[in-house]
């Protein structure tokens, strides 16, 4: 029987990826372990924003697939 995915909300915890830019460094993020300040939903694709990015919006179910990854990762 396949586990059931963890459902985030705001105010959760959740680990994003770090992002990297050869052409313009100063836009690059280390990744970790962040808060979900949103969540929502535009044309049927479902995203998360996280206080210490909180301009940038991140896949919810991209997230949620790789929750073990990027734990290891940081």
């Amino acid at each position: 029987m396949k586990k059931a995915k963890k459902k985030f909300k705001v105010g959760d915890d959740i680990y994003v990826p770090t992002s990297l830019y050869l052409s313009h460094g100063e836009d690059d993020f280390h990744g970790g372990l962040c808060k979900i300040i949103g969540i929502g939903e535009e044309h049927g694709w479902k995203w998360v924003r996280v206080k210490e990015r909180p301009t940038t919006k991140y896949g919810y179910d991209g997230l949620i697939e790789e929750q073990k990854k990027l734990k290891k990762e940081s």
